[in-house]
């Protein structure tokens, strides 16, 4: 390469500043489709625009870094660099290449010609492999067995183990310098959207009324457990499927009270979004604070969110394009290497390996099947009727006919004539009396009189934010950003 480029400037800052892991997270970023990084160090090496040795330790450096690896002919391209100069490294990075290769080019280098490798090494790179393999056929068959005898849990503590088994795999699994790249993992989108959709479809399947308000409160305590072992991306999960809208609509929920409810409305505030996860943020510094090598599953939609906002709002060079705008860099990888962090922990704490019990977890449901379920337990048309004077029956059994069979949630007992109100399609054009018919259907119709005084229309629903709803007299907490979540869903 004739041109010096922004991608040599950053080689060489972080070649002289011992940061071989900032380089190979930005190196995708930077480098053209088809450069490698092995291309790339090897013409370093040889324009010596920077020293050799400081070149060689950066090498030395990459090769100690987890999950790195070459391919059998990167390999054999900078032993011929190194075997002549740098012995030592030479040695080290092919003891590096046999532990970290995978079984298909180490068969490639069990036959190669090249003398690069002595038979030792290559019979133990061939056992080392082969114990591997081995090992891996023996975990499956143990599995596949407990599967066969235990079909799936139904306590909250048994679900909830082996949910945060799963999470910690998943996680300690993913790429993060893809997430660097601001390229979202689209398997850990699909497991929190299963997650969720299944705490919705477990509780919206149940045939009573009373079944419905018990699986509640077991996902309540499936997502204290979650808070306390600092699984933060499967409490949101649960969270979400709670707080999914063909739920939220059940009298079951909305009669749920005591201990259950209060805990709900604590982590649901936790992971509430406002103020850019402001609480969840104080929550991971004050752990951190407390003691560093606690394991943390992190709500992964935070850094996700971080890092495409800096991607947006900053340049990635400077302004003569001569150079990678460090600060710019520097900022995302504050990001990756706390989660990088947070794998590590996770891989030695031995949580990926506990004994737990499977569960069956369905793919994604969709949204009109959810939708579905909750109208034949409580029928919604868009003819809404109201009320004066509404009175809920307080038996719990309102919702069961007189042969012990659920037929809908509890329902308004009229008391006057009803004023049958339609709710349009585009939320942006409903008048003030939609909205107040809104508010009936999220479950908070005790402020139906504010937002009437206030003359709010479906317009001003979108306008509104936490100090509006304040300012108008809504003062709990809980209501406000349950509003405010809702107009998101509009």
């Amino acid at each position: 390469m004739s041109n010096y480029t922004p991608l040599h400037s950053f080689f060489k800052h972080c070649c002289l500043n011992g940061e071989a892991d900032l380089f190979l997270t930005f190196f995708p970023l930077f480098a053209s489709e088809s450069e490698t990084f092995t291309k790339f160090w090897v013409n370093e090496y040889k324009i010596k625009k920077i020293p050799r040795k400081q070149t060689v330790k950066f090498l030395s450096a990459v090769t100690d870094i987890d999950g790195v690896s070459f391919t059998y002919e990167e390999a054999m391209e900078i032993l011929k660099v190194l075997k002549i100069r740098h012995p030592a490294t030479a040695n080290k990075f092919k003891l590096r290449f046999i532990k970290t290769n995978s079984q298909r080019n180490i068969k490639e280098l069990k036959h190669s010609p090249s003398g690069f490798f002595s038979k030792s090494e290559r019979r133990r790179s061939t056992l080392t492999m082969g114990m591997r393999s081995s090992r891996r056929r023996k975990m499956s068959l143990a599995n596949l067995t407990l599967g066969a005898r235990i079909r799936q849990a139904d306590k909250a503590e048994d679900i909830a183990k082996a949910l945060m088994v799963q999470e910690a795999i998943m996680f300690s699994k993913l790429d993060i310098n893809q997430v660097a790249l601001d390229k979202k993992p689209d398997n850990t989108i699909v497991w929190f959207n299963q997650i969720a959709h299944w705490v919705a479809y477990t509780i919206l399947t149940k045939s009573t009324y009373k079944a419905r308000q018990v699986e509640i409160k077991k996902w309540i305590k499936v997502a204290t457990i979650f808070n306390n072992k600092y699984n933060f991306s499967g409490l949101m999960a649960v969270l979400a499927g709670l707080n999914n809208i063909s739920v939220q609509r059940l009298a079951c929920w909305k009669n749920l009270s005591g201990n259950p409810k209060n805990q709900f409305d604590f982590m649901d505030e936790l992971m509430n979004c406002l103020g850019n996860y402001r609480n969840y943020r104080k929550k991971l510094t004050s752990i951190e604070s407390i003691d560093e090598t606690k394991v943390i599953i992190p709500y992964l939609g935070v850094p996700f969110r971080d890092i495409v906002m800096i991607y947006e709002g900053n340049k990635l060079y400077t302004p003569d394009k001569s150079d990678v705008n460090l600060e710019t860099i520097q900022m995302i990888y504050d990001i990756v290497s706390r989660l990088k962090r947070y794998q590590q922990l996770i891989r030695n704490s031995g949580l990926m390996t506990a004994k737990t019990v499977p569960v069956n977890i369905p793919p994604v449901i969709n949204k009109n099947e959810l939708d579905e379920l909750s109208r034949k337990i409580k029928p919604f048309n868009t003819t809404i009727q109201t009320f004066r004077t509404p009175t809920v029956s307080s038996n719990d059994d309102a919702e069961e006919s007189s042969n012990g069979l659920d037929v809908s949630e509890p329902i308004l007992v009229e008391k006057s004539k009803p004023e049958s109100i339609t709710i349009g399609p585009d939320p942006n054009k409903w008048n003030t009396c939609e909205v107040l018919v809104w508010l009936d259907f999220i479950g908070l119709p005790e402020h139906k009189q504010t937002f009437k005084k206030n003359a709010i229309t479906g317009i001003d629903l979108f306008e509104l934010d936490r100090d509006d709803l304040e300012s108008m007299g809504i003062n709990k907490v809980g209501h406000r950003l349950k509003i405010l979540s809702r107009i998101k869903e509009l």
